[in-house]
């Protein structure tokens, strides 16, 4: 039978990336426990990574697509259906008459875009309006309007 080789052994003085020994481990884990400094810059790598985690599939569902509007009874919904209907009537010199925003949806672009359903009369109807708005500079675009028919 062939001999069985020796196993390798490191020499005293050479440390060799990625290979550390119990007693390196254990003082590794004894700084991190002990010093108030190693024991912050843990916690804020550990905070750092769970924040990520939780923002990047926040951050992706809310830019892109377009999302339901929760509560289209929200007075700022409600008033922005108002002046598409105001800012239709004058373009097309109709006489609707706003009745309320019943359903929608909201994408955040660079600003936010607005697909509203809303219920007027004169004459009776369901409309969709496509509105866009930029509060920070006081902006509003009502790109289209037309009946849900």
């Amino acid at each position: 039978m062939w001999p069985r080789p020796s196993p390798i052994k490191e020499p005293p003085n050479i440390h060799l990336p990625g290979r550390h020994s119990q007693s390196q481990t254990s003082k590794t884990i004894w700084e991190i426990t002990t010093n108030p400094a190693m024991r912050t810059r843990v916690l804020v790598v550990v905070v750092a990574m769970v924040i990520s985690v939780i923002a990047i599939p926040t951050m992706a569902t809310l830019e892109g697509g377009f999302q339901p509007i929760n509560n289209v009874n929200d007075p700022h919904i409600q008033e922005l259906g108002a002046w598409a209907v105001s800012v239709h009537n004058r373009q097309a010199n109709a006489g609707l008459e706003f009745k309320r925003v019943i359903g929608g949806q909201y994408q955040i672009v660079s600003g936010t875009r607005y697909h509203f359903i809303i219920d007027a009369s004169n004459p009776d109807g369901k409309y969709m309006a496509d509105v866009g708005e930029q509060e920070w500079t006081n902006t509003r675009v009502l790109f289209s309007f037309n009946p849900t028919n």
